[in-house]
């Protein structure tokens, strides 16, 4: 379901009123363009995040919740200019009342989800914010298969990017209530709409502000 995801979990991105965003690293910026003092070079490549320590992705669909102890987003960006996409967003260790549960995601590398990061319209901040489009995920609970698409175009709630500053190295990207609804060939007992939640901890680049 959104699917952390990613990244952000996964190629990170996002998308608002604000300008696109550049995304640097202060300790693996790799490429000859400078940031503002302290944010290091502009970063282009991979991105690599999972659900950080003590938390769980969370979908919630009508009065049911379930639960994801594991996730993990892959995905690239473009830091110049902000775009990059989500290639890869795992769930696993997935339980509800009813059980255990399978939760897939449709982000691949031939299926990627675009993203887009952007600023947070302050001008001293490293935090951002993250478009995700295309989003597609199912679970099947109880023999039940739900399907789910981003309610909007890009997903709402934007994602938020909290990016490394004095007070912590490790940047994170954070899924609140990101608004879904059901697809074509879901159960006949799956809810119109769902949520998704979860917050991930950036691991590659191991630092990152959004400027």
């Amino acid at each position: 379901m959104v699917a952390l995801v990613a990244l952000a979990a996964m190629a990170i991105v996002s998308s608002s009123a604000s300008a696109n965003a550049k995304v640097c690293s202060p300790t693996q910026g790799n490429t000859a363009v400078a940031c503002q003092a302290g944010h290091g070079k502009v970063y282009e490549g991979e991105i690599h995040a999972v659900l950080a320590p003590g938390t769980s992705a969370k979908y919630v669909y009508g009065f049911l919740t379930f639960t994801c102890n594991e996730s993990t987003g892959l995905g690239s960006v473009n830091g110049t200019n902000g775009t990059g996409s989500l290639t890869s967003l795992t769930f696993a260790k997935c339980n509800s009342f009813q059980g255990a549960c399978n939760f897939k995601s449709s982000a691949a590398v031939g299926n990627p989800w675009p993203v887009t990061v952007t600023t947070d319209g302050a001008s001293t901040s490293t935090d951002g914010l993250m478009d995700v489009n295309n989003i597609t995920d199912e679970f099947t609970c109880a023999g039940e298969t739900c399907k789910y698409v981003n309610e909007n175009s890009p997903a709402q709630p934007e994602l938020t990017i909290d990016g490394s500053s004095s007070t912590h190295n490790t940047a994170r990207i954070i899924a609140t209530n990101v608004k879904l609804e059901t697809e074509a060939g879901s159960g006949n007992l799956c809810f119109n709409t769902a949520t998704w939640s979860g917050t991930y901890s950036i691991t590659a680049p191991d630092t990152l502000v959004v400027e």
